[in-house]
């Protein structure tokens, strides 16, 4: 029986499972011998911390020296001291059937377990979004048609959760970034850590790759304004199919045409992004060569303060009907009851009745976790505002502090560029690099608005669809629709036959249970046909005063914590440091109230570190379990000036 311990390179943490321990092997007079282990040692871990962490170190040593991953043999002596016994290379691994899963950046977007209508929905779209792109990145069509199954399997739905095909994407990515710089700046940007190697590439690919990227800069604006314009047509359409159509055929074949319409505008999204990550990457290394000691916080300052996204506009409405509550006090007085007696008392405030709908109307698609098929939009829920409306009342932030904070920040952030550069042809350089990148950046959370209204639509045919297939007894509730995938859904509404779904719903409830119980790591990591199995969570040995992350936003606050799992509007966050394990976009009505954010998940450009500056909220993320090494009412000091967690 053995003590099994798991590493976690991106954090210097681990994890153990400690055996039941019975006999041990002792060496005596040239022999070895079994003996019994003392019973106060049956249930303890053979390794101390320290031993724990040395065995790391010296085998990321052997690995250098190896150029590769290593197998070793080890041991300790009496006074603890490592004795490396044998050191090989770990070979005989196909590298076309490894696997590497990995939920960085995708957690935001499908935190959680996901139910298999909302997976088969995103692998097709991640699919048609970057198949239609390829040829923005000049690959050739024949290239295209042999990445086929990369594109199909871009993502995969393991134990319930959402992961990237990280082993897929780099076979992308190595068509798209050809020099090491721009990798390593691609993954800071989304986050990766660790990450795989890859070869060099040949001159006329690099070459390739520039002109495209030229190209596609001279287009960007003028494509940019055409995808908004365009997608604003669409959406229109979706809605009028919504609201005329009832027969389950022509919501289906609706359905079809509206997504394929989004989806062959949708590659802009795709070069905006990748356009941003070039541009912040260049302004991070040209401040860090000025001796700017936090590049990249002062890149993020600089960067997101140009033009106001479309997430803080929606905080921006909220924080105006807010003020109209607390101006009346039998508002004031009506927002205390439940939000059914809300709903039905509301009639009697016309004005500000139209008010609420009309923000329901406009940004009702912006909820926690968005992009589920199964998590209702507030048109579709529409009580929920109100819980929304609530949590806003509880918090002290109003529009004059919010616009007084931001000028703060960017008036602070320009004084320090200014004391540092004083020669004008470097300072209109990192302006305009600031300007592009920070346009970027608000290009792609506006996206990622239009993103979440476009999701909102495909959820009202699909609860329509799901009415019909309960009404017909295809479903033992309208909400087991969730269970099946979008081919499910087609046989049905194109009256093709279909099996037993009621069957195939009970077998995916059955096993969705397991997953709940699990623990799982932010990259798995197996070869094709040995799919690794997860127990229960385990429990974590790493016990640190102090937590690191990436400075996301800058500013320092002590303050007590207030760990959130599962988020709702009604939580008191109000002057507290919000712990997390990520944010998807609707956690902006959350992160309004909080004095700080200290997120697990999460790249220095994701949506957390992004809607944090904006609203100058101090806010670390990729700090590695925090949830779990912090409790809620602890006392902690946040200094997101250095990316540092003291408690």
């Amino acid at each position: 029986e053995a003590d099994l311990y798991c590493y976690n390179r991106q954090a210097n943490t681990y994890k153990e499972e400690i055996a039941s321990k019975s006999v041990y092997l002792d060496f005596e007079e040239g022999k070895i011998l079994e003996r019994n282990l003392d019973s106060t040692l049956v249930e303890s871990s053979v390794f101390s911390t320290d031993q724990v962490h040395e065995v790391y170190r010296q085998l990321c040593a052997v690995e250098r020296l190896l150029a590769g991953p290593a197998d070793i043999e080890f041991a300790f002596d009496v006074d603890s001291n490592f004795w490396l016994l044998q050191m090989r290379p770990i070979t005989g691994i196909d590298a076309s059937k490894l696997r590497i899963l990995d939920n960085t950046n995708i957690v935001e977007s499908y935190p959680g377990i996901s139910k298999p209508l909302t997976f088969s929905l995103a692998r097709k779209s991640y699919d048609l979004v970057f198949k239609s792109c390829a040829k923005d990145f000049w690959i050739s069509s024949k290239k295209t048609t042999q990445l086929r199954p990369v594109f199909k399997d871009l993502i995969a739905h393991f134990e319930g959760r959402i992961y990237y095909r990280l082993d897929n994407w780099y076979q992308l990515i190595d068509l798209v970034f050809k020099s090491k710089k721009s990798r390593e700046a691609w993954q800071n940007a989304v986050g990766l850590k660790n990450a795989e190697g890859r070869k060099a590439p040949d001159v006329w690919s690099l070459f390739k790759m520039v002109l495209a990227s030229a190209w596609m800069l001279i287009r960007h604006k003028r494509r940019v304004a055409i995808f908004f314009r365009d997608f604003n047509l669409l959406h229109r359409d979706f809605e009028t199919l919504i609201r005329q159509e009832e027969d389950a055929k022509g919501l289906w074949l609706g359905y079809e045409k509206s997504t394929q319409s989004l989806f062959s505008i949708w590659s802009i999204t795709v070069v905006n992004d990748f356009l941003a990550f070039k541009f912040f990457g260049f302004l991070q290394a040209r401040l860090k060569s000025l001796g700017f000691e936090n590049s990249e916080a002062m890149a993020h300052q600089l960067s997101t303060q140009f033009e106001t996204i479309e997430s803080e506009q929606a905080v921006l409405h909220l924080l105006e009907l807010k003020e109209q509550i607390l101006k009346n006090p039998d508002l004031v007085a009506l927002f205390e009851q439940s939000a059914k007696e809300i709903d039905e008392a509301i009639l009697n405030y016309p004005d500000f009745k139209s008010k609420v709908e009309s923000y329901r109307q406009q940004y009702g698609d912006r909820v926690l976790a968005e992009l589920k098929m199964e998590v209702p939009s507030l048109r579709q829920k529409p009580l929920g505002i109100y819980s929304l409306i609530k949590s806003q009342l509880k918090s002290s932030l109003s529009l004059k502090e919010h616009k007084r904070r931001k000028l703060e920040l960017r008036v602070q952030s320009w004084t320090q560029l200014r004391e540092k550069v004083w020669r004008f042809g470097l300072y209109f350089l990192i302006k305009r690099l600031s300007k592009w990148a920070g346009s970027g950046l608000r290009n792609r959370e506006n996206m990622r608005f239009a993103r979440a209204r476009a999701y909102g639509r495909v959820k009202q045919v699909f609860e329509k669809v799901a009415i019909q297939m309960y009404q017909k007894g295809v479903l033992e509730t309208a909400n087991d629709v969730y269970y099946l995938d979008l081919q499910d859904l087609e046989a049905f509404c194109l009256s093709s036959p279909t099996s037993n779904l009621k069957k195939k719903v009970y077998l995916r409830k059955q096993e969705e249970q397991r997953f709940y119980h699990l623990d799982l790591p932010d990259r798995i990591t197996y070869l094709e046909g040995d799919v690794p199995r997860f127990r229960k969570a385990q429990k974590n040995t790493s016990n640190p005063h102090v937590l690191i992350g990436a400075p996301a936003s800058k500013g320092r606050v002590k303050a007590e914590a207030i760990v959130v799992l599962e988020p709702s509007f009604d939580l008191d966050v109000k002057g507290k440091i919000l712990v997390c394990k990520m944010t998807d976009p609707a956690w902006i009505f959350l992160m309004t109230q909080a004095a700080g954010i200290i997120s697990e998940r999460g790249s220095v450009l994701s949506h957390t570190a992004i809607v944090g500056r904006e609203l100058g909220i101090p806010a670390i993320v990729g700090v590695d379990q925090a949830t779990t090494l912090l409790q809620s009412g602890q006392l902690i000091d946040l200094n997101a000036d250095v990316g540092e967690v003291k408690f």
